[in-house]
């Protein structure tokens, strides 16, 4: 009997063993083990001893879990630089209690630039029963390849999640240089702050940390951001076309600089669809200034055939600085807005000295300095454009850079700066503050830092069409209709005929608009209660009455006339209402005599208006008669 019981005892012991996981019995002693590619397996007591025996191609396993607070001999994350490794935390985590953007991180494989290589590393949880956490302040993983050229392929496997320490948002997996994820839902989670999405050449999306090392892999040169970002990097070109796709997310730059840097020739950025905000005053929008990243420069030594397109994009800019700008000294760049925002209320919205074209289409630019400036190139506004500029100009006291004069836009006629082109303002609103002129063509003089006339500006800029807060000078508007409009106290200048006839639609009773040209043969349409003065220096026509050069007439609302009477037709005499005609004091025209007299140009006038009456247009006009 008693062998049969120790037969039990120990047939019940084999058996705790076999159900048992061998690492429950695991010696507590040793915190890692390193497997190399040809199935060695040595463990280690510390940590950081294991990360400085890893080789390339190893796998580093957990044994119990890391806390860098426990750890006396590395009081930060497991950080690793070998390639082609895998890190198994087999159901073990780990945390860090460094508090730093550089170290407070819980798993670091950023690999060395020296033999930088393409290669892969995995990172998982072989545990089927236990969840790994990664705890840190900073970024859980922080990865990068050493060199942008090589990429590192970054694999997440198994049950891992994020933890801040502070119990914050976690910030995640930082992709740096060439480091990359394959593009899916459970690995877009991994990268909550930013990540740019890209097709490869294989046919795969991956997920890139940064917009430069996606447009040098992206295949069809199409970048979208996957969630709002907030951080240093900057939004920069790259080597090749490219096209960001924000996607309705906001662009948080805290660097400095410029947030956008289209930083090779011959290379034009297109950002669309999101907001992108700067957070430094000292720092500018974005810029197509100086030499490339890669010291890529084009023949003459400059960036020449640089472009920037923002489309449905609202760029805001806090500090007494540039929205967008270029460099003097280069040719063939390119700036178009188009459905855009770009708010820079403290400094000046595009400044382009260089030769090239701006292109601002449906979009709205907020400034204090000046919206737009052109020293050389070409520029043109159309659509629903509103430029508003709200300072005063400013003493110029250098012979470079831009001329804080305060117009809306101002195109600037340069000793040392390439040639102007052709500058075409077809439409918009432009807005400059009181007394200072909206739109600005003039040469600048270096020596005295003087406005000079411009004799020839008419040659080079053409106003269109467009509403402006001030008159516009006479020998750069290209267009037969113009106006002066004064509505709620306010007067604004508007010129071309869909600028003309939107804000007659807009005309209420006891509000004034005065022609300064109107095209022939236009019978213009005023709303009544309105008063109208023609100053275009000959007979124009309104409300199909001709009313002659320096007449100011008031629109009223006819009375009604009497219904005709076909058997006695003498009798159906039309009444004109109450009318009054001004020579300079007004008269009631009803104390005249029935009959003209030669030379009375008052009773004159009194024949028209009848036969407005009698003709019955939608209004009768009392007229003022100035002198010429």
């Amino acid at each position: 009997m008693r062998r049969k019981g120790w037969l039990g005892l120990i047939l019940a012991v084999i058996m705790v063993f076999t159900m048992t996981p061998p690492t429950a019995f695991a010696d507590d002693s040793y915190a890692c083990e390193i497997m190399t590619k040809d199935g060695r397996t040595t463990q280690y007591e510390t940590v950081k001893a294991a990360c400085d025996a890893i080789k390339d191609g190893d796998t580093l396993k957990l044994l119990k879990d890391y806390d860098s607070s426990v750890d006396s001999t590395n009081n930060f994350g497991i950080s690793l630089t070998a390639r082609y490794i895998t890190i198994d935390l087999n159901g073990y985590s780990v945390t860090s209690h460094k508090e730093s953007i550089k170290y407070g991180y819980a798993l670091k494989v950023a690999q060395k630039s020296s033999g930088a290589r393409d290669n892969t590393v995995t990172i998982k949880n072989s545990s089927t029963t236990r969840q790994s956490v990664l705890a840190s302040s900073s970024y859980q993983i922080i990865t990068g390849s050493g060199n942008g050229k090589y990429n590192q392929i970054i694999k997440i496997e198994g049950n891992i999640v994020f933890r801040d320490i502070d119990g914050e948002t976690p910030l995640g997996i930082e992709l740096g240089t060439g480091a990359k994820l394959l593009d899916t839902d459970s690995a877009r989670a991994l990268v909550p702050n930013g990540g740019f999405s890209v097709k490869e050449a294989d046919g795969s999306s991956y997920i890139y940390g940064n917009l430069s090392n996606a447009a040098r892999r992206s295949a069809d040169g199409n970048i979208v951001l996957l969630h709002d970002y907030e951080g240093s990097d900057k939004i920069a070109s790259g080597s090749k076309d490219s096209v960001l796709d924000l996607d309705g997310h906001t662009y948080t730059y805290t660097g400095n600089g410029s947030a956008i840097d289209v930083n090779y020739p011959n290379v034009t950025l297109t950002v669309k669809n999101g907001k992108i905000v700067v957070t430094d005053e000292n720092t500018a929008g974005a810029v197509l200034i100086g030499k490339s990243a890669g010291g890529i420069e084009s023949s003459e030594g400059n960036m020449n055939n640089r472009g920037l397109i923002l489309d449905g994009v609202e760029l805001t800019v806090p500090g007494d600085t540039y929205g967008i700008a270029t460099n003097g000294t280069e040719t063939g760049n390119t700036v178009m807005l188009k459905n855009s925002v770009l708010n820079v209320k403290n400094g000046l919205g595009i400044y382009f000295p260089s030769d090239g074209d701006v292109i601002i289409e449906d979009s709205t630019i907020n400034a204090k300095h000046a919206g737009v400036q052109i020293c050389a190139g070409n520029l043109t506004v159309t659509g629903e454009t509103v430029i508003t500029v709200t300072g005063q100009p400013q003493e110029k006291t250098d012979n470079d850079g831009a001329i804080a004069d305060g117009a809306a836009v101002s195109i600037i006629n340069r000793e040392g700066y390439k040639d102007l082109g052709t500058v075409n303002i077809e439409s918009g609103t432009f807005n400059s503050a009181a007394d200072v002129e909206v739109v600005k063509a003039y040469s600048f003089n270096n020596a005295n830092k003087t406005e000079d006339e411009w004799a020839e500006a008419g040659d080079t800029v053409n106003v269109k069409g467009g509403s402006f807060s001030s008159d516009i000078a006479e020998n750069i508007v290209k267009s037969d209709m113009k106006a002066t409009v004064t509505s709620g106290g306010e007067t604004t200048v508007v010129i071309g005929k869909q600028a003309v006839e939107n804000a007659i639609a807009e005309l209420k009773a006891g509000d004034k608009i005065e022609f300064q040209s109107v095209a022939d043969d236009t019978d213009v349409k005023i709303p009544e209660g309105v008063e109208v003065t023609n100053s275009t220096g000959s007979d124009m026509t309104i409300n199909n009455v001709t009313v002659a050069d320096g007449v100011t007439a008031i629109v009223k609302k006819p009375e009604p006339t009497e219904p005709t009477n076909p058997s006695n037709p003498s009798t159906d005499k039309p009444t004109t209402g109450d009318q009054e005609q001004t020579t300079g004091d007004k008269v009631d025209a009803d104390k005249e005599s029935d009959s003209p007299k030669t030379g009375d140009d008052t009773m004159v006038l009194g024949y028209v208006i009848m036969m407005l009456a009698a003709l019955g247009i939608g209004g009768t006009l009392a007229v003022n008669r100035k002198k010429n």
